[in-house]
């Protein structure tokens, strides 16, 4: 997760418009990663088990949407409800 948009809000309305360049906004820069992953001591890191094939199906299984290219957002309606108590506490 990189940020939480509110809907209605601008920035919801700039990230909708152009979805890749205001998400490139966010991300640091590639030579960032290649630092953070080169200073990590890798001795004691442990080999993830398989992913079972619901896990799998899951992950990396294409959800069919009829707008090829178009940008997909699922948000559940506890997400939304959870999402407003934080907004509200922050507010």
């Amino acid at each position: 997760m990189l940020k939480i948009l509110i809907k209605g809000k601008t920035e919801y309305e700039k990230f909708c418009d152009d979805s890749d360049a205001y998400c490139k906004k966010l991300l640091p820069e590639e030579s960032w990663f290649h630092i953070q992953i080169s200073d990590k001591e890798n001795a004691n890191i442990k080999e993830k088990s398989k992913l079972s094939k619901t896990e799998s199906d899951y992950l990396f299984t294409p959800i069919p949407d009829d707008y090829e290219g178009s940008l997909m957002i699922y948000q559940s309606k506890r997400f939304n409800e959870n999402i407003r108590k934080v907004i509200t506490r922050l507010t």
